[in-house]
This record gives C-alpha cells, sequence and structure tokens, in this order.
C-alpha cells in the first residue's frame, strides 16, 4: 500500500496502535519508522534521527517485529535470542529473561523448525525485547498465539509502557487495542484518518451500556437527570457527550441515578468505541453492491461467444 500524506507522532511513554483493514498502509508506515523503506517525500525521525542513516550507529534502544520472522531452522530457540543479545551488545543473561517473560520454557532448547506459526511468532517477539530497548515497534504481536501467550504479550506491552517504554504497534484486535492504547490512529487508504484515546473516536465516544432488569425503570431514573438514553437489543445506551464536553457525567453519575431510583444494573461499561468508530471508517472502503439489471437488460440476449475452434479460424 502507499502511502498518502501519512502524519503521524507517537510521544515517549504511549503505547499507540495502527489500526485498520488489510492493505491501509499500516505495516508500510512501520516499515518507514524504521527505515526499511524510503519515503519518497517528507520526513522521517527516529528517536530524534534519520533511522537510515543512525540505523548502523545507534545503540540497541529500538526492538522491533515486521510481519513473518525469519529464523535458522538449526538454532534452537535460546541461541537465537543470544545471537541477538551479542548484537544488541546485551549481556547473555537478557536471552533468559526473555525466556521466563514469554514462558518459553523448554521449547527454547528445541530447534526453530520444530516450532508452530505461534512459538515462532513468540520467539520473535521475545528477541524484539532484548536490551530491553526504550521503544519496541510491533506488526500484529500476537497474530496467531494462543489465548495464553495473547495475554502474556499484551501484559509485557502494558509493563513495557508503565517503565517508561514506549510501543508503536499494528493490530486487528480492537478489543486489545481498546484496553491497551492510549491512542490509537484508524488508517484507511494509506492515509490516518481519525486518532485519539480508543475511548473517544467515533460515535459512540463517552457512551456508557447499561444491563438492568428493568430498563424502563432505568430509563426514567436517567431521563431525570436530563440525560439522553435509549434502549437497544436488551440494554440501555446513555449518551454522556464528547470528551470535551465540560460536566460530562461519567459511569459514576449512572450508577448513583440508579441506585437512588432502586434500580441496580448487572453490568455497567462503555460502549465498544473503537469497534463501531472501525466500522465507519471501513463501512467506505466496502465495495458497491452489484446493481440488479433494469428490465431492458434483463429482457436483453447475453453476447454470443464462438467455440475457441471457431474464433481462431
Amino acid at each position: 500500500m502507499v502511502l498518502a500524506g501519512l502524519d503521524l507522532r507517537v510521544d515517549e511513554g504511549e503505547l499507540y496502535g495502527l489500526i485498520g483493514p488489510n492493505g491501509a498502509g499500516k505495516t508500510t508506515a512501520l516499515r518507514v519508522a524504521l527505515g526499511l523503506l524510503r519515503a519518497d517525500a517528507g520526513q522521517v525521525r527516529l528517536l530524534g534521527r534519520d533511522p537510515r542513516s543512525a540505523a548502523g550507529a545507534r545503540p540497541r534502544r529500538v526492538g522491533s517485529l515486521i510481519e513473518a520472522p525469519a529464523l535458522s531452522p538449526r538454532l534452537t530457540g535460546r541461541e537465537y535470542l543470544l545471537l541477538i543479545a551479542r548484537w544488541a551488545q546485551a549481556p547473555d543473561a537478557e536471552a533468559d529473561r526473555v525466556v521466563g517473560l514469554l514462558g518459553l520454557g523448554r521449547m527454547a532448547d528445541r530447534p526453530t523448525a520444530t516450532y508452530s506459526s505461534g512459538m515462532r511468532q513468540v520467539l520473535a517477539t521475545a528477541a524484539a525485547l532484548v536490551g530491553p530497548p526504550d521503544l519496541l515497534v510491533l506488526d500484529e504481536p500476537t497474530v496467531g498465539l494462543d489465548p495464553g501467550h495473547r495475554r502474556r504479550v499484551n501484559d509485557l506491552l502494558g509493563d513495557h509502557v508503565a517503565r517508561g517504554g514506549t510501543v508503536l504497534l499494528s493490530s486487528h484486535q480492537l478489543d486489545d487495542a481498546e484496553r491497551l492504547c492510549t491512542r490509537v490512529g484508524l488508517m484507511a487508504a494509506g492515509r490516518l484518518v481519525e486518532e485519539g484515546p480508543p475511548t473517544e473516536l467515533g460515535p459512540a465516544a463517552g457512551r456508557f451500556e447499561v444491563t438492568v432488569g428493568d430498563p424502563e425503570a432505568a430509563l426514567a431514573a436517567l431521563r431525570a437527570l436530563r440525560l439522553i438514553c435509549w434502549r437497544d437489543n436488551g440494554k440501555v445506551l446513555v449518551e454522556t457527550g464528547a470528551a470535551f464536553q465540560v460536566g460530562r457525567p461519567d459511569g459514576s453519575v449512572i450508577a448513583r441515578a440508579l441506585a437512588a431510583a432502586g434500580v441496580y444494573p448487572s453490568d455497567l461499561r462503555r460502549s465498544p468505541t473503537l469497534e463501531l468508530a472501525y466500522a465507519e471508517v471501513t463501512s467506505g472502503l466496502a465495495p458497491d453492491p452489484p446493481r440488479p439489471p433494469t428490465d431492458r437488460e434483463a429482457r436483453l440476449e447475453p453476447p454470443f461467444d464462438p467455440p475457441v475452434a471457431e474464433a481462431f479460424r
């Protein structure tokens, strides 16, 4: 995918997620950021430097995983991680550290030729963590992982940011991105369409979902506070306004209003705003449905296709 005037900035200490459909340009953007592709125009800075000119000289401050990892089938996982540690001028103990972080266990001492695609992905993620680096640039790090390793990788990304690190990743896992990312950028057709905190994007920004046994009583209690709310598939949806709205009510206001009316919800949560924002962005990319033929077109005979032998006489 060709990028079309992409303007992207990731600040120190952020966990920034690039979200978009296949072909949106996410992987291309990460390759340009790492200096693996040269941009035709514009300026790229990685940790304040040109990623191409600084690539050979900079210390191991960036860990990356871009698409499928290339692993030597003769090396064990531990031997591969030791090579990465020595290239990064990190102690050999780094290999053991990341093996423990990702729960590779005895798999680390088996040849990578015996690894499943999911385990190869885990090993490549472990290699990106060797250092440890200041910045992680990861392309779909949890693709193909079982639920246990997916959760472990997500926890490690959160811990990395909590310790002052920075993460730039692309993902199709909208639930993970909504839970983990401080900011997300929605990409389509090589452009950054919208960005911001995942709970504040799209048409459902600031919306809450309430599950109660008596929706009508809940609606009456909330409308008494002049909150905008309505029923939807057995739930009560409450619109609390945009992020910049002064005095915007939050979930605690909703819970107190319901409790005062003797209504106790079994569930009260923010709407999946990122999912709805993603659907809004990608809906314009879907091909138009086939147009039904008009009466005149339906009456016309199909064009005559001669047999192949006749066509070449």
